[in-house]
């Protein structure tokens, strides 16, 4: 005759009270010999109740804050610590996908820990100089023209000039005179900022101020006045060479000055 189920249950119960390490013991060997099975009934049994794992999990977290915190402080910590080349996967992907996010994120927390920033910068690299000094060497090769953008604002700053030229608008300046150079048309490599206005007469570091002058003429030419200037190139017979736009706006200087 089958056992009555409500005394097999109450029987049951009082063996778990009276022995709980050794129904514990059982039960931990039980779920060790059968992993395969307790994976897939916890996996049939999330998929079958994921809205009330979600309103569960919720409540506890809203009943346990700082108990919650610290767990996942905790778990965070371990799992990168663990997966940290799928962690530095994830950020990289996380920040190439938001940049506007990143630097606002970044500023904001530079604002607010400037001092904190500037240790840590001294302190990275007084034990890291020399990787520091082959990465910024190796950056500067690979980005010749942002060096000598940010060479050249810097210098126009000192100076006390207005404005800053990127270096996507140096290039349309160079485009725009055939990558020669304004004043003789050379077209060496590395031609130079020569700001119309020179920038200790009070010219501006803005683009519509500056032209690519070849080293001999960026030298010549110095701080001296676009009038002055062509005076002497019409002096050596070297005038002739000066691109259009140069001779355009002398000569709206000259009406302006008349």
């Amino acid at each position: 005759m089958a056992r009555d189920p409500e005394k097999r249950r109450a029987s049951n119960a009082r063996y778990r009270a009276a022995h709980p390490e050794r129904v514990r013991a059982s039960i931990t060997a039980w779920r060790a010999a059968h992993s395969e099975k307790v994976r897939a009934y916890g996996a049939a049994w999330r998929a079958a109740h994921r809205e009330e794992q979600r309103a569960y999990r919720a409540t506890w977290r809203a009943a346990h804050l700082k108990t919650a915190r610290v767990y996942d402080a905790a778990w965070k910590t371990t799992w990168r610590a663990t997966h940290r080349k799928e962690d530095q996967a994830r950020v990289a992907a996380w920040q190439a996908a938001n940049p506007e996010k990143v630097k606002t994120r970044n500023a904001a927390w530079y604002a607010a820990h400037r001092e904190e920033a500037k240790a840590y910068r001294v302190f990275y690299y007084t034990v890291h100089r020399e990787e520091v000094k082959a990465s910024v060497t190796a950056w500067a090769l690979a980005h010749s023209e942002q060096v000598r953008a940010i060479h050249a604002n810097r210098r126009a700053r000192v100076a006390g000039a207005p404005g800053a030229t990127s270096p996507a608008e140096w290039q349309a300046i160079l485009a725009r005179f055939g990558r020669c150079c304004a004043y003789c048309g050379s077209d060496e490599p590395r031609l130079h900022r020569d700001h119309v206005v020179a920038l200790a007469a009070g010219g501006s570091n803005w683009p519509a101020n500056l032209v690519p002058a070849c080293r001999s003429c960026n030298s010549r030419k110095g701080t001296k006045p676009l009038a002055e200037f062509y005076a002497a190139c019409v002096a050596a017979g070297t005038a002739d060479l000066w691109n259009p736009e140069l001779i355009s706006r002398l000569n709206e200087n000259g009406r302006k000055a008349a």
